[in-house]
């Protein structure tokens, strides 16, 4: 008596008689669609810590503006 064959040599067995392609990330469709995604998860990543770095940039630079202000600076006895 022979040997069965396994599942997976059956099913490409198969597949083979019946001309069925198999899958793989070879159709330019399918590498797009995985390229926007890539794209669409970099821009809302950057999007994420964006607004935090844009307001800690604003309270810096807001800080020096006072600390410059003539008021300021007579506090520090500087000269405006």
């Amino acid at each position: 008596m022979a040997p069965k064959p396994d599942l997976l040599t059956q099913v490409y067995s198969t597949a083979s008689k019946l001309n069925f392609r198999q899958s793989t990330m070879s159709d330019n469709s399918m590498k797009e669609a995985m390229d926007v995604a890539a794209a669409s998860t970099g821009i809302l990543a950057l999007a994420a810590w964006l607004p935090p770095t844009a307001a800690l940039f604003t309270i810096i630079w807001t800080a020096l503006r006072i600390y410059e202000s003539p008021t300021v600076q007579k506090l520090f006895g500087k000269e405006p």
